[in-house]
């Protein structure tokens, strides 16, 4: 494999890892501290996460010989690209399910009503 399908694996490798912590419960071997801790413990997984890719891929660039500066400007882009490819999993755990149980509320609601 070239560099170039060596970096397209990784990132795709890191878009996932990105949505990753949204999609299952939280855990980390930790059990749910209270109602709120739920999105901490996301957020706590996906920075771990954030840090495990960085590193990689700074070790994937220093294998390659091709170590290039990395700036304040670099993190702040990191951080974006990694909020924008949560994204899709922050809905999913998020604003969807949240609609789902409105709307399986108001189905129970009706139905009791019919009752």
């Amino acid at each position: 494999m070239g560099a170039g399908s060596n970096a397209l694996l990784f990132t795709l490798a890191a878009v996932l890892a990105a949505s990753a912590p949204f999609l299952f419960r939280p855990g980390l071997g930790l059990k749910q501290l209270s109602t709120g801790a739920g999105f901490a413990l996301h957020a706590l997984a996906s920075g771990l996460l954030f840090t495990c890719v960085v590193l990689g891929a700074l070790w994937m660039e220093g294998a390659q010989g091709q170590r290039a500066e990395q700036r304040w400007e670099f993190v702040v882009v990191m951080i974006c690209l990694w909020g924008v490819a949560a994204f899709p999993g922050f809905l999913w755990r998020y604003l969807r399910r949240g609609a789902t149980k409105a709307a399986r509320n108001a189905a129970a609601e009706v139905s009791s009503a019919d009752a």
